[in-house]
């Protein structure tokens, strides 16, 4: 299903605050235990945006991880190098070997 409106429930007559755009918010929580059965039939309340504020969840959030390939740049150059010199030493291998065939013919 593809959600066309969202909809928060009010505690204490204070509307909840979301933030937009920060990479670096936590992820949301959703308790599931209030899911609506039937959006259809219950009436949604009016969201007003206020002013913009700073977000107090902005670099608490985990630092982003980085790529073992990144972090291990040598490693992954060595081991694409063995690779190249393994397939080159086949694919040389394969060629004097259907050469000497050919001359045998």
């Amino acid at each position: 299903m593809i959600a066309h409106k969202l909809v928060f429930a009010v505690q204490d007559g204070i509307a909840p605050t979301f933030y937009i755009g920060s990479e670096s918010a936590g992820s949301p929580h959703y308790d599931l235990e209030r899911i609506i059965s039937n959006p259809l039939q219950i009436e949604a309340r009016v969201a007003e945006l206020g002013d913009m504020i700073a977000n107090p969840l902005f670099g608490q959030a985990p630092e982003k991880q980085i790529a073992w390939t990144e972090r291990h740049k040598i490693l992954l150059w060595s081991i694409m190098a063995v690779v190249v010199l393994v397939l080159a030493a086949f694919i040389l291998k394969s060629f004097k070997s259907i050469q000497s065939e050919q001359a045998q013919d």
